[in-house]
C-alpha cells in the first residue's frame, strides 16, 4: 500500500490542482498522511492516530491552501514516515541480528524527499535542479524496490565472537 500511494500521489496531486485549484502540498499531506496509516497498521495494527492526523491535516490543507504552511506540515509528516522506518530497521537488527538492506533503501528515500521538500521550502532558485536531481536518484532507489522486497534483500548479519 505504500507504494501505491507513492505511486499515485503525482497524478492525484496534478488532478487536484487542475481540477480544483488545490496545491500539490496539499494533496501530499493527505499522501504522507495515509502512508502513516499504512505504516500503523503493518506495525501495531492501531491506525486510530493515524485517522485522527489525517482528519486534522487534510482539513487545515484544504482550508489554508498556501504552499509554505502545507510544505512545512509535509516536511513534518515525512519525518514521521522516516521514524517509522527507523523503528522498523532497528527492530529488525534486534530481532535478527542482522541490517536489512531494504529498510535502508526505505530511509534513503524517504530522507531524499525530505531533503527536496526542504530545498523547495528555503530556497526556490537551487530547489528546482535540485528537485530534479532527488527525483533521479529516487527513480534508481525505485528501481532497487522493483527487484528487492524485505525478504530478500540483502542482509548483513552480524556473527558472535
Amino acid at each position: 500500500m505504500y507504494f501505491l500511494i507513492i505511486a499515485l500521489s503525482p497524478l492525484s496531486s496534478a488532478a487536484f490542482y487542475y481540477y480544483f485549484k488545490i496545491i500539490p502540498f496539499s494533496v501530499y499531506i493527505v499522501s504522507f498522511t495515509a502512508m502513516i496509516i499504512v505504516l500503523q497498521y503493518h506495525k501495531n495494527k492501531k491506525i486510530r492516530i493515524g485517522l485522527a492526523l489525517l482528519v486534522f491535516s487534510t482539513s487545515i490543507a484544504i482550508f489554508l491552501n498556501d504552499q509554505k504552511i502545507d510544505a512545512l506540515i509535509s516536511v513534518i509528516l515525512n519525518g514521521v514516515i522516516i521514524s517509522y522506518f527507523y523503528y522498523f530497521l532497528l527492530d529488525f537488527v534486534y530481532r535478527k541480528r542482522a541490517i536489512n538492506f531494504y529498510f535502508i533503501a526505505l530511509v534513503v528515500y524517504e530522507l531524499s524527499i525530505l531533503l527536496k521538500m526542504f530545498t523547495l521550502l528555503t530556497n526556490i532558485q537551487m530547489g528546482v535542479p535540485f528537485y530534479h536531481l532527488t527525483s533521479l536518484f529516487e527513480i534508481l532507489i525505485c528501481i532497487y524496490f522493483i527487484f528487492f522486497n524485505v525478504e530478500n534483500s540483502p542482509q548483513f548479519k552480524f556473527h558472535e565472537i
